[in-house]
C-alpha cells in the first residue's frame, strides 16, 4: 500500500469546476475522467484500476474525518457528484490511500481506496479579506435538431396513422 499527499496550494492554482480535477497527473496510479457536464458535471475516480465488477470503483471520499457520499451514479436527477461542492482555496491538503491495507481504518467502504481532504483552520491574525474569482462561459457546439412532424397517436397505437412513408 501507499500514501501520497498534495498540498492545498497546488490545487488552488489553476481553477477547476471540481477539485478532484485538478488532482490529474500529480498522484500516480489515480484515473480521473471528468464528465462534459459543466460545471455540474462528475468525474469518475478510480484508484489502481477498477476493483469492482458492479461498477462502483469510486474511492471514498473523506473531508475532515466525515465521508462524503460521492455516488454519482444517477448523476442526471442528483447534478453530479458530492465533492464538486468543496471550495479548492479552502482545502489545506488531500492524501490518497492507495490499497485496501491503507483504507483498512474505513473498512468495506474504503476497500476501492480513500482521498482524505483537510481543510484550513481559521487562525487570529486580525482582520483580512480575500477576493478569488473564477467564470465560466459555454455555448453549446450545435443545437439538436427536433422530429416535430409525426407523433404517436392515442394510446401510443401507430395504426391509426395507417402507412407513412418519408421521401429522403
Amino acid at each position: 500500500y501507499s500514501i501520497q499527499e498534495v498540498d492545498g496550494a497546488k490545487l488552488s492554482i489553476a481553477k477547476e469546476t471540481n477539485v478532484i480535477n485538478s488532482l490529474k497527473g500529480r498522484v500516480s496510479g489515480v484515473h480521473i475522467n471528468s464528465s462534459s457536464g459543466g460545471p455540474a458535471g462528475s468525474v469518475f475516480v478510480a484508484i489502481r484500476g477498477n476493483s469492482s465488477l458492479a461498477g462502483n470503483n469510486q474511492p471514498l471520499f473523506v473531508v475532515d474525518g466525515i465521508p462524503i457520499n460521492n455516488d454519482n451514479l444517477n448523476q442526471a436527477t442528483l447534478g453530479g457528484d458530492g465533492i464538486k461542492d468543496i471550495n479548492p482555496d479552502d482545502i489545506e491538503s488531500v492524501s490518497v490511500l492507495k490499497g485496501p491495507n491503507a483504507a483498512a481504518l474505513y473498512g468495506s467502504r474504503g476497500a476501492n481506496g480513500v482521498i482524505l481532504i483537510t481543510t484550513k483552520k481559521g487562525t487570529k491574525k486580525g482582520l483580512g479579506v480575500t477576493l478569488n474569482s473564477n467564470v465560466t462561459v459555454e455555448t453549446p457546439n450545435s443545437i439538436p435538431t427536433f422530429q416535430n412532424t409525426w407523433a404517436m397517436g392515442y394510446d401510443d397505437d401507430f395504426s391509426a396513422w395507417g402507412t407513412v412513408t418519408v421521401n429522403g
